[in-house]
């Protein structure tokens, strides 16, 4: 009896992951495509695929009103919709500058368990089952 076929691949199936830019207004330094040309060359340096995006443009970080882009990624991470594994944010000024410590706090808590050390201008958040 002849054994069945089983393919074998070294290659590696890219980490899904998301993307999160903000700016506040267009004087800045960091304008949205500057923030995705360098979080697509890091996402295809680590084998990464972009499978989402989420954007606040024209909106302070000083706190989550008016940010519809980071209000659905909480919302996706809360309710466990999201379809991704790892998150990743040009540079933590981009995420936010909150002035509540507890609404800054809230946030943290609540991504704690995708959080993993960061790398160079980019925060990544590894979703662990």
């Amino acid at each position: 009896m002849e054994k069945p076929f089983t393919a074998v691949s070294n290659t590696t199936l890219p980490l899904r992951a998301a993307q999160y830019v903000r700016m506040s207004t267009e004087h800045q330094q960091y304008s949205p495509e500057n923030q995705l040309e360098v979080i697509r060359k890091y996402a295809a340096a680590h084998q990464m695929e972009i499978v989402r995006e989420y954007a606040d443009f024209g909106r302070s970080g000083l706190n989550i009103a008016g940010r519809e882009g980071l209000n659905q990624l909480m919302a996706d991470v809360e309710n466990k919709s999201a379809d991704f594994s790892a998150l990743l944010v040009y540079d933590v000024s981009r995420w936010g500058r909150f002035q509540d410590v507890d609404e800054s706090a809230y946030y943290e808590y609540v991504l704690k368990p995708w959080r993993s050390p960061k790398s160079g201008h980019t925060l990544s958040l590894q979703n662990r089952p």
